[in-house]
Parts: C-alpha cells; sequence; structure tokens
C-alpha cells in the first residue's frame, strides 16, 4: 500500500470512529462500551498519519505509546466478548470496536514500516 492509501484508510477509520461516537453518546453514555469506543477515539485524535514521516522522534514516540494502547486494548475487548459471549448485542458492539482498533494499528504498523521504524508492542 502507499502512503496515500493509507491516509485515506486511516482517515475512513476516524470517521468511523467518530461517528459511533456520537451515536453512542446518546443513546448510552455510561455503558462500558461506549467508554470502551470513546478511549479508541481520544487515542485515535492524537495521531495524524502525516507526522509519522517528519524527523519528529516525539511523534515516533507518541505512534509507539499508541500501538501499545490499541494492543492492550484489543486483548481487552476480545477477553469481555468471550467471557460475555451469550449476550449478543454485547458482543456484536466490543467485535465492532475490536475491528476497528485492528484496523487503524495495522495501517500505522504499515505506515512505520514504510517509513522504517521499528514496531515493537510486546509489554
Amino acid at each position: 500500500m502507499s502512503l496515500t492509501q493509507l491516509k485515506t484508510s486511516f482517515d475512513k477509520e476516524i470517521l468511523i470512529v467518530e461517528r459511533l461516537v456520537y451515536i453512542d453518546k446518546n443513546r448510552h453514555r455510561n455503558s462500558t462500551s461506549y467508554k470502551r469506543l470513546n478511549q479508541i477515539y481520544k487515542c485515535v485524535k492524537k495521531v495524524n498519519i502525516e507526522h509519522i514521516f517528519t524527523n519528529n522522534q516525539d511523534y515516533e514516540t507518541r505512534i509507539l505509546q499508541f500501538l501499545k494502547k490499541m494492543d492492550n486494548l484489543l486483548i481487552s475487548l476480545f477477553i469481555n466478548c468471550m467471557q460475555n459471549f451469550g449476550n449478543e448485542m454485547f458482543l456484536q458492539t466490543h467485535l465492532v470496536y475490536a475491528s476497528i482498533a485492528s484496523r487503524l494499528t495495522r495501517i500505522l504498523k504499515e505506515t512505520m514500516k514504510i517509513k522504517k521504524i521499528t514496531v515493537n508492542t510486546e509489554t
């Protein structure tokens, strides 16, 4: 994938997250799923994929921190899905959030690979 394609994909994912945050905010502000989505949204708003290609060490560190948060969030989301397997509504919502988080993570990792920044998100 080219940088332009990655940027477009990232922007589309951000739009999806923004829409879901708005929809869920009006429905159930105190629910666990909204809090998870809001957590993704706050992390994503700190990341601008275009800054990866500047030689800004602080920005690279911020992206690596974002990737670690997303990996931890994905693990947490999948654990919650397995624990609440019988609750279909909960399961669907969390799987949507997990897919968004995994796509954002993949896009950023591919972008960092283009710039040849080593990505090690193991905790």
